[in-house]
């Protein structure tokens, strides 16, 4: 097991809640606060959990010569899931990463301190049931296993 520096959670929250919020403005200009809000959180949500996990996996997958920093270790899932090439694994973007690791995402329960970033924002948009929902909102069963 080598030393990894722990993920900053409320720092990884922020910078893709922003990056969520100027998107939606671009976008979507005509929508109200508490629509701006909820699509801004739909979009950020998921790509949050994927960075939980990706820090989760890598947890248990790197190695002294492997790190598997950043999205590298989202690689490795799909190329040994799907059997997959480095070059393919590596021209997906979030939104791709997302739906390829679906499952494995929708079974996946972040830690207290990731929640605890982002639970100030869900609740300020009047979403408040949505962490002790899980991710349903995102991610729906997935009943073929």
């Amino acid at each position: 097991m080598i030393n990894l520096i722990p993920m900053d959670y409320p720092t990884v929250w922020d910078n893709l809640l922003k990056a969520a919020q100027r998107w939606v403005s671009e976008e979507f200009p005509s929508l109200d606060s508490q629509q701006a809000a909820e699509k801004a959180l739909g979009h950020c949500f998921p790509r949050f959990l994927l960075a939980c996990f990706g820090q989760e996996v890598r947890q248990t997958r790197a190695t002294p010569w492997a790190p598997l920093a950043g999205h590298r270790v989202l690689e490795l899932l799909v190329m040994e899931k799907y059997n997959w090439t480095p070059d393919i694994a590596r021209t997906l973007n979030d939104s791709d990463m997302i739906l390829a690791l679906h499952k494995e995402l929708s079974r996946f329960k972040p830690p207290e301190e990731a929640l605890n970033a982002c639970r100030a924002d869900i609740n300020a948009a009047g979403l408040e049931g949505f962490i002790e929902q899980g991710q349903a909102h995102f991610f729906h069963l997935d009943h073929g296993s």
